[in-house]
């Protein structure tokens, strides 16, 4: 498991770490999860084609929309359970 705040760190660690799955927040201080998420999916990296799972407490259409056209296979809003997640 692999943790950063930052999104061009993430990004570094995904390309690193070659991740088979990966979950991120929506926004941070230093994150913005569409952003992050579309820069994946449009570079060469192995990992641009792992599932993300995008995880937020704004679960709003937009918020939704945005986040399917950036290349977001789920969205996991919190509080989430266990059962949720395993969904």
């Amino acid at each position: 498991v692999y943790v950063d705040g930052d999104e061009d760190r993430a990004l570094e660690l995904v390309r690193d770490a070659e991740p088979g799955i990966i979950f991120m927040e929506r926004a941070g201080p230093s994150l913005n999860g569409e952003s992050l998420a579309r820069r994946i999916r449009r570079s060469h990296m192995v990992s641009r084609r792992a599932p993300i799972i995008m995880v937020t407490a704004e679960a709003t259409a937009g918020a939704i929309t945005g986040a399917r056209d950036a290349g977001v296979h789920e969205f996991l809003r919190k509080p989430f359970t266990t059962g949720d997640l395993f969904k």
